[in-house]
C-alpha cells in the first residue's frame, strides 16, 4: 500500500498554515497507479486561537477528513500525466462552537514529458479558517491558483524553462483585503557540468490589491541547480528587482535583493536534511499603504524508524512593512519563529498512520503574542 502523505504547507490569504495539525491524505502524491481513497481524524489543542497578546483563548477542536487521490500512471510511467487529489475537513470546537466549519483542498495536474519537451498544468483551490499572523487574526478565506510550467531542450547543454502562475485570495471578512497576484519567469540553462546548470533570468511580478492598489515588479537574476541524484540537490537563485508602485509618493522606481535557496540532502537511508531561504514581497491583507517584504528561513531533520518517522522543523520570518502611500502612523516591523516536532508511526503495512505533533510559535513586534499547538490523530487508507 503506498504511504500516507506527509506534512503540507497551504497558503491561506499572505500566510502559510500549518496543515500538519489537521488530519493526513492533503497532497496525493502517490507513486501507484489508479485510485486511493482514505480517512483521517484528528485532535487538536491550540492554547492562543485568535493569536492575541492578552486575555488568550485556548480551545480543542476536532478534525475529520475524508479523501480522495488519483493517479492515472506511475512517474515515468506514461508521456501523459493526470494527477487529481480532494479533501473536505468537518471542524469541531469545543468552546467557540460559531468556528465550526467545513473546508476544502483540492487540486489536478496533468503533465507531458517528450524527448525535448516537458510540460505541466496545475490548478488548485482550498478553503481554510485558521490565525494568520500576517493578518494578526483569525481568518475564513479561500485561494485559487494556477500555474504553467514548460522545459525545452535546445541542445544538449542548453535549455529554456518558462512558467506562468496566477493566484487569488479571497478574504470572507471586509476587515482584510483580498489580493491578486501573477507572476511570469523565463530562464535560460546551461549544464555547466554533469552535476551544475545554471543561466540567467526574468521575472515579471503584478500584485493587485485594494490595501496596496498595483505593484508591477520586473527581477533580473542568476538561477542555478546542482543535484546529484537521490544524495544532495540545490536550487538557488539571486538578484535585483525593480518595483513601482502606483500609490507611492513621488513615482521613484525601487530597487531591492530578491532571491530564495532550497537545499535536500540525504545523509543515508535514516537521515536527511533540508533547508530554505525565501524572499517575497505581499500586500498587507490588514494595513492599508503597506506591503511586506518577508524574508523567512526555514531547516529541518528527518529522521526514518522502523515503522515510521521523526520530523523536526524550526522556521524564522523578519517582516518589513514598507509605507506604499499616505499612512497615517508607522507600522512595526515583525519577527516569527516556530519550533515544531512530530512522529509517525506506521501500521498494518503503511494502511494507518498514527500523527502526533507539537508547534510552539513566538511572535514580536506590532504584534506579541506566542502559542502552543498540539495534535494527535489517525490516517487510515483504503
Amino acid at each position: 500500500m503506498p504511504c500516507a502523505a506527509q506534512a503540507l504547507y497551504n497558503s491561506v490569504g499572505s500566510e502559510t498554515i500549518h496543515t500538519e495539525l489537521l488530519p493526513g491524505g492533503l497532497d496525493g502524491k502517490y507513486d501507484g497507479e489508479g485510485f486511493v481513497f482514505g480517512v483521517g481524524v484528528k485532535g487538536i489543542y491550540d492554547s492562543n486561537l485568535f493569536i492575541t497578546e492578552t486575555n488568550e483563548q485556548s480551545d480543542f477542536s476536532f478534525a475529520a477528513s475524508p479523501w480522495i487521490s488519483y493517479n492515472s500512471a506511475p512517474p515515468g510511467g506514461a508521456r501523459f500525466i493526470l494527477n487529481a487529489r480532494y479533501a473536505p475537513f468537518f471542524r469541531v470546537y469545543l468552546d467557540n462552537s460559531n468556528l465550526n466549519t467545513v473546508d476544502h483542498s483540492g487540486s489536478v495536474s496533468l503533465s507531458y514529458e517528450g524527448a525535448k519537451t516537458t510540460l505541466q498544468a496545475s490548478a488548485d483551490y482550498s478553503r481554510f479558517s485558521a490565525a494568520d499572523r500576517l493578518a494578526g487574526a483569525f481568518v475564513e478565506a479561500s485561494n485559487f491558483g494556477f500555474s504553467l510550467n514548460g522545459t525545452y531542450q535546445l541542445s544538449q547543454k542548453t535549455s529554456l524553462d518558462a512558467s506562468w502562475s496566477a493566484a487569488m485570495t479571497d478574504y470572507q471578512s471586509a476587515r482584510f483585503s483580498s489580493s491578486d497576484t501573477y507572476a511570469l519567469q523565463v530562464t535560460g540553462f546551461w549544464q555547466a557540468t554533469p552535476l551544475l546548470r545554471l543561466g540567467p533570468s526574468v521575472r515579471h511580478s503584478q500584485i493587485e490589491s485594494a490595501n496596496t492598489g498595483r505593484r508591477d515588479a520586473l527581477a533580473f537574476l542568476l538561477s542555478l541547480g546542482y543535484e546529484l541524484t537521490g544524495k544532495f540537490s540545490l536550487n538557488a537563485s539571486a538578484g535585483i528587482e525593480f518595483e513601482d508602485y502606483e500609490r507611492a509618493t513621488g513615482g521613484d522606481t525601487e530597487v531591492q535583493p530578491t532571491g530564495n535557496l532550497s537545499v535536500i540532502y540525504a545523509l543515508d537511508a535514516l537521515w536527511s536534511f533540508q533547508a530554505a531561504v525565501r524572499y517575497r514581497t505581499l500586500s498587507s491583507p490588514s494595513v492599508n499603504n503597506y506591503s511586506i517584504d518577508d524574508l523567512g528561513f526555514s531547516a529541518s531533520v528527518n529522521r526514518a524508524l522502523r515503522n515510521g518517522s521523526l520530523r523536526a522543523e524550526a522556521i524564522t520570518n523578519f517582516s518589513h512593512y514598507q509605507a506604499v502611500g499616505p499612512v497615517a502612523a508607522p507600522r512595526t516591523d515583525e519577527e516569527n519563529f516556530s519550533l515544531f516536532l512530530g512522529h509517525r508511526m506506521n501500521l498494518f503495512e503503511d494502511q494507518v498512520n498514527l500523527d502526533s505533533s507539537i508547534r510552539f510559535s513566538k511572535n514580536t513586534g506590532q504584534q506579541v503574542w506566542s502559542r502552543l499547538q498540539l495534535s494527535t490523530g489517525f490516517n487510515y487508507i483504503f
